[in-house]
């Protein structure tokens, strides 16, 4: 049908938003097909029949009209390498008054897709609301063909206003989407549909109608009021039978990928390859997210990009390579608001690498972001994860985009809309602190004022979450490049925010600390319980503690565990902010109050006593056995008693586990020389192919104790070595930091072999390995006297602190030469 026979053209909207109704069916081949049955193909993913019945000498006579040229930018469109040029040539086809209306109209929802990709739907909002009122007022076409087409461009622009956090205007669009299907009953054009449906092309377009209907009610609902019952209407509503086909299609392409992933696994070891299997999966699975997205579904929207973003995640822990799916995940699960899957994404790729997937991906969200009146929480969590990655110049950027969240009245997207407002600001401290702590503050000194006003006109920093972040934010930055009458407005904010006092004593006092400054005298008389034994610990004190404070701190603590004990025999079960066991740890071995043994054996031999608190204890304990010997006494009680579990295993809800405690006691025991070598061997070993990650990184640590105790030994080196190669980055720091420290043991067995797997770790891809490598180093020099010891890896140390993309594995390769050169 001609432009001129057919001015509305609505079976372009319908092969946009219903492709299947329109594509040519595989089974029913044809010598020839229409521009909207390829512009289907194209909105199906399946570009190689697109390309097949492409005609080159058509488009070439179609040129003219514009109308050849919608399904290739279309195509562009949706690949990352040409996204940029089809947006453009979608932008030619919307203005081509040439073209059906309905062809227009496709561009523009197409286009809306590709812009919010890059992040920037907004840009489509105008040309979207343009669009509206021409065909509305256009008279073309029948009346409910004509609302299809209006209603589909009003929910984008709903869609797209959501995700920009613009709720009312949203809402508005969605209200107008459904007066306007209201009248969709006037009548129908009629066209030619795909062989492959059994209904023609009036209920195809009544389907689409329920559709757009069904998600624009769905939006009112999920941003109504939370007294609004309206969402009781979406949910007994039947499922429309134009997403059918959709939702088909991903759980069709689900189960391929689910079957590609398990002949990954386990056809490793066979002669066997499939092919093409995951490349179809994966675009039924993008048509079906893009189905939704054209048709303004915000739920199954985010669904699916949460769905597609594990796929990839999945993909790259199982050791697949391609280089854009790290940085696809990142995108997918960001603009689904998916919180929790990101953050542990960005913490896997940040451990792990690819590095510069992370520092490309907050970059190019800077770039986006700095001109645009929106930000959320996912992208302040990309901004944090890559903080030490990103140049200087965007840094200063992201300070402000930070700022901008904090200053929001109710953030859009998908899942973020709600947050109260004390959330959005701990997140954005937290997010200017990670900022800050990159380059000692120099980024957030010239945006100080505007931190100092967000503090002192938000109650929401009297919240305890988001004055402990102000107080790492403080931590971070350089005072003495502060001006006298900056810090004054700073602190009499803080002030403010601490008054009434509804915070931690402790974060209060220690930004005075960190800024220099002394403390209200009341501040430090106010402190009681272990808020007081806190501070004395920390030193954030006004003065060094007297025999009379540390007298205070001991009564306070000593006293608690005996509570503690005699609560345990009744039944009764405590949770701590602060362990007294670990505090009764501390002030043993830190300042040398044996005085607090009695009450802390008697608990840590108490079966009743929770298992949680005594690995509070024996940790403390055991990482400052060279500070603190034990007195003969008490190693003799630990000599002939072993420390029970008991009860106390039940007693959370995520409780220890006794190979946790077990592995502490043992860890306590070999750091205090109480067992040898070989006593435990086989219980490393087993703890070395432990399931939870928390027993084989306390294994990594146990090889420590014993190798730099036992240079002659030569297990802790070869279980060390082996969990370097552990397949989570907690375990491999851990491994790390270990065989770092032993290779500058004295006569170290194996020690070329130590050196070697180090040489390595210095060099993995990610952070967490050469991290745990270089803490290691610089635990070791402070551990031991160091008298002219050579640091034999000074040339790889020296190549991380000239070249890595890291800012703070850099300040650590810093630190290690600094304790070794000086």
């Amino acid at each position: 049908m001609s432009i001129e026979s057919d001015p509305l053209g609505v079976q372009w909207v319908v092969a946009c938003l219903a492709p299947a109704d329109v594509a040519p069916h595989p089974n029913f081949r044809t010598d020839h097909v229409s521009e909207p049955e390829l512009l289907a193909l194209v909105i199906r993913f399946q570009w190689r029949e697109y390309m097949d019945y492409r005609d080159p000498d058509e488009e070439a006579d179609h040129s003219d009209a514009g109308e050849g040229t919608l399904a290739d930018a279309a195509l562009k469109s949706l690949r990352s390498e040409t996204i940029l040029v089809g947006i453009e040539g979608l932008r030619e086809a919307v203005k081509n008054n040439a073209l059906a209306l309905g062809a227009r109209a496709s561009a523009a929802l197409i286009m809306a897709s590709a812009n919010a990709e890059i992040d920037q739907p907004e840009k489509t909002i105008p040309i979207l609301d343009d669009l509206i009122w021409t065909i509305s007022s256009s008279g073309a076409g029948s009346e409910g063909s004509r609302s299809l087409i209006v209603a589909g461009l009003l929910q984008q622009c709903a869609l797209r206003y959501f995700e920009i956090g613009a709720i009312e205007q949203s809402r508005q669009y969605a209200s107008r989407v459904v007066d306007t299907l209201a009248l969709s009953e006037a009548g129908w054009d009629e066209f030619s549909v795909s062989r492959g449906i059994s209904w023609n092309a009036v209920e195809s377009q009544r389907r689409l109608a329920e559709l757009l209907l069904g998600n624009a009610r769905s939006l009112l609902a999920h941003t109504a009021d939370l007294n609004d019952n309206s969402w009781v209407d979406v949910v007994r509503s039947p499922f429309p039978a134009a997403a059918v086909r959709q939702t088909r299609d991903m759980e069709t392409a689900l189960a391929g990928i689910a079957e590609e992933t398990f002949k990954r696994s386990y056809n490793a070891s066979t002669r066997t390859r499939v092919f093409n299997q995951a490349d179809t999966a994966l675009a039924l699975a993008y048509s079906s997210m893009l189905n939704a997205e054209l048709t303004g579904d915000i739920s199954r929207t985010a669904r699916y990009q949460k769905t597609l973003g594990g796929i990839f995640a999945i993909r790259l822990v199982n050791g697949a390579d391609d280089p854009e799916w790290p940085g696809e995940a990142i995108r997918l699960f960001r603009q689904a608001d998916a919180h929790d899957d990101l953050k542990r994404f960005l913490q896997h790729v940040r451990e792990q690498g690819p590095l510069d997937t992370l520092s490309r991906a907050a970059e190019n969200l800077i770039d986006t972001r700095k001109s645009q009146r929106y930000v959320t929480a996912s992208d302040l969590l990309l901004l944090e994860k890559a903080a030490d990655l990103i140049a200087p110049e965007r840094a200063v950027i992201a300070v402000q985009l930070a700022l901008d969240y904090a200053r929001l009245r109710r953030p859009g997207r998908l899942k973020d809309q709600n947050a109260a407002s004390w959330t959005r600001t701990e997140t954005a401290i937290s997010t200017i602190a990670s900022l800050a702590s990159v380059d000692s503050g120099l980024h957030v000194s010239s945006a100080l004022s505007d931190v100092i006003e967000v503090i002192a006109t938000s109650k929401a920093v009297r919240n305890q979450f988001a004055f402990s972040a102000l107080t790492k934010l403080v931590g971070h930055i350089d005072w003495s490049s502060v001006s006298r009458t900056t810090r004054g407005r700073l602190l009499a904010a803080v002030e403010a925010a601490a008054s009434p006092k509804n915070v931690l004593s402790t974060d209060h006092l220690r930004i005075y600390k960190e800024m220099g400054e002394a403390p209200p005298l009341a501040l430090v008389e106010s402190l009681s319980g272990f808020e007081f034994v806190v501070a004395l610990l920390d030193g954030t004190l006004d003065h060094s503690p007297t025999v009379e404070d540390l007298d205070r701190a001991v009564d306070i603590v000593g006293r608690t565990l005996s509570e503690d004990r005699q609560d345990a025999a009744r039944g009764t079960r405590h949770g701590y902010f602060w362990s007294p066991f670990g505090l009764a740890a501390l002030l043993i071995s830190d300042h040398g109050r044996n005085d607090l043994w009695p009450p802390l054996l008697d608990a840590l031999l108490d079966s009743n006593v929770s298992a949680e608190h005594k690995v509070d204890a024996l940790d403390v304990l055991a990482k400052r056995s060279s500070a603190s010997k034990l007195p003969d006494s008490v190693r003799e009680v630990f000599r002939l008693n072993r420390i029970p579990g008991g009860d106390g295993l039940r007693d959370a809800f995520f409780p220890t586990s006794i190979d946790r405690l077990n592995i502490s006691c043992r860890n306590f025991y070999i750091a205090h020389d109480l067992l040898g070598a070989e006593e435990v061997l086989e219980e490393t070993l087993r703890d070395s192919r432990a399931n939870e990650t928390t027993i084989r990184a306390e294994a990594a640590k146990g090889c420590l104790l014993v190798g730099s105790r036992n240079p002659d030994v030569d297990w802790p080196i070869i279980v060390a070595s082996q969990l370097s190669f552990d397949r989570e980055s907690f375990v491999r720091h851990r491994a790390a930091h270990v065989l770092a420290y032993l290779s500058m043991v004295s006569n170290l067995k194996l020690k070329a072999v130590v050196k070697s797997r180090v040489r390595e770790l210095l060099g993995d891809p990610g952070i967490s390995p050469p991290m745990g490598v270089l803490r290691g180093l610089i635990a070791y020099a402070d551990d031991v006297s160091l008298v002219d010891q050579p640091l034999w890896c000074e040339r790889e140390v020296r190549k991380l602190l000239d070249s890595h993309p890291s800012r703070n594995i850099r300040a650590a390769a810093r630190s290690v030469l600094a304790k070794y050169l000086r």
